[in-house]
């Protein structure tokens, strides 16, 4: 199976709403920003209110990619698709990460992990010291998506996409940790 040339125009139509989650993804940077200068220009830490900040910001992109329409208008049309065996869902179709990495199965089995990452990274370095309320934090989030894709959305929830949050969200404190470590960051809780 050759590769398909990536033509910008020609892009599959991916079920996560790209417009909104980048609008929010910068309105998330510029308040971080803003709030980095702030605590600069007030002669305090920088690292801790910058991160908790991001930390929100990323929250607020997984509730917006996760959590919206596919279409609009939106109109329900009953309960999603629930399933509530490990295996059976997310991590059923990591296959399709080599045969078809351009396609939807992919697109959500990687953004299951990676939105999660940046969560519990700024979260790991704006929280010291707060490693289980963090995983909590990203499970209780995970739980809600899901359970809103299900009631709501019309969509499909799946055990194995809260798996996928959770090892994103250990990676992310792994690695806040790792850095906080490796380079000396203190925030100050």
């Amino acid at each position: 199976m050759g590769a398909r040339p990536l033509v910008l125009g020609a892009l599959p139509h991916y079920p996560i709403p790209f417009r909104p989650t980048v609008a929010v993804a910068g309105a998330s940077l510029v308040v971080a920003f803003i709030v980095a200068v702030r605590a600069r220009l007030a002669h305090r830490p920088v690292t801790g209110p910058t991160s908790r900040a991001l930390a929100i910001g990323s929250a607020a992109v997984i509730v917006v990619a996760t959590g919206s329409p596919y279409h609009w208008p939106f109109h329900w049309d009953g309960f999603g698709r629930f399933v509530p065996k490990f295996g059976r869902g997310g991590l059923s179709e990591w296959r399709e990460l080599y045969q078809d990495p351009r396609g939807v199965a992919a697109l959500l089995l990687v953004s299951n992990v990676l939105f999660y990452v940046p969560l519990a990274f700024f979260a790991a370095l704006g929280w010291r010291r707060r490693g289980p309320s963090i995983v909590a934090s990203c499970l209780l989030l995970s739980l809600s998506m899901e359970t809103l894709q299900y009631f709501v959305l019309n969509r499909t929830a799946a055990l194995d996409d809260v798996l996928l949050n959770l090892s994103g969200s250990l990676i992310g404190i792994l690695f806040g940790v790792w850095v906080r470590r490796r380079f000396g960051t203190r925030a100050k809780s």
